[in-house]
C-alpha cells in the first residue's frame, strides 16, 4: 500500500504492508497503532524530536514539543515484550490501486530500525481498514 502520513504541518508518502498479525492499540485512547520506521518520519520532526525517538530508552526527557502527542505502546512479539513511542498524526491516506480511505483516529508506533531493507517502512494494523472512511472504491464501481 501507499500510504500519506499528515502530521503537523507537513505530510510524508511511505510503502506500507498490511499485517494481519498487528493487533496494537493504544491503551489509553483504543486506536489502532501501526510502525513506522524512524527515517520515513524524519522530515516531519525537528532534530531534538529525532533524538529523543532514535534513544530506546522511554525513560529519555521528552522534547516540549511531544509532551501533548506522545503515546507509550506496550507491545509484545516472538522477541519479547516492551514499549515503543509513538505520536498520534492528523490522518493516513491509505491506497492501492483498487482503493483510498482516510483514517483519523490511530497511532503511529516509531520503530528506530529498519523493517524490510526498503520493501516497506510502515506495517500497517489489521483493523486499519475497518476503521477508515473510504475516500473511493474502485473494485465496487460499476
Amino acid at each position: 500500500y501507499e500510504v500519506q502520513i499528515f502530521y503537523r504541518n507537513g505530510s510524508v508518502s511511505v510503502k506500507a504492508l498490511y499485517d494481519t498479525g498487528n493487533h496494537l492499540a493504544d491503551g489509553l485512547t483504543g486506536k489502532t497503532v501501526n510502525v513506522i520506521e524512524l527515517n520515513a518520519m524524519a522530515p516531519l520532526f525537528s532534530a531534538e524530536e529525532y533524538e529523543f525517538f532514535e534513544k530506546s530508552s522511554i525513560t529519555s526527557a521528552v522534547p516540549e514539543s511531544l509532551k501533548k502527542e506522545l503515546r507509550i505502546v506496550p507491545c509484545s512479539g516472538v522477541t519479547g515484550n516492551g514499549v515503543m513511542k509513538g505520536i498520534a498524526p492528523q490522518r493516513l491516506v491509505i491506497k492501492n490501486k483498487d482503493i483510498e480511505i482516510e483514517v483519523t483516529e490511530t497511532v503511529l508506533a516509531i520503530c528506530n530500525k529498519s523493517l524490510a531493507e526498503n520493501e516497506y517502512t510502515c506495517i500497517l494494523n489489521a483493523e486499519i481498514f475497518e476503521r477508515g472512511k473510504r475516500i473511493n472504491d474502485k473494485k465496487n464501481k460499476g
